[in-house]
């Protein structure tokens, strides 16, 4: 299926977007396309390479524990 963009839920927790970045990058060897802040919730997009294959895109989205719940 490469080529075609993935959507996944991580099933992992990040205490910010920029930890959910490095777990989604070091989990799927990928380069860093965008990333989206949500509430409680980061968005990031990688594009995954497969050798020869076309590249693939991939969309997870990361829940996380906001520290600051005061804000």
């Amino acid at each position: 299926m490469a080529g075609q963009s993935q959507i996944a839920q991580s099933t992992y927790k990040a205490q910010d977007c920029s930890s959910a970045v490095d777990q989604v990058l070091s989990t799927t060897k990928g380069r860093l396309l965008s990333v989206k802040p949500r509430e409680n919730r980061c968005i990031v997009t990688v594009i995954v390479p497969h050798g020869e294959q076309r590249p693939e895109k991939v969309v997870v989205r990361v829940d996380y524990s906001n520290a600051d719940n005061g804000q």
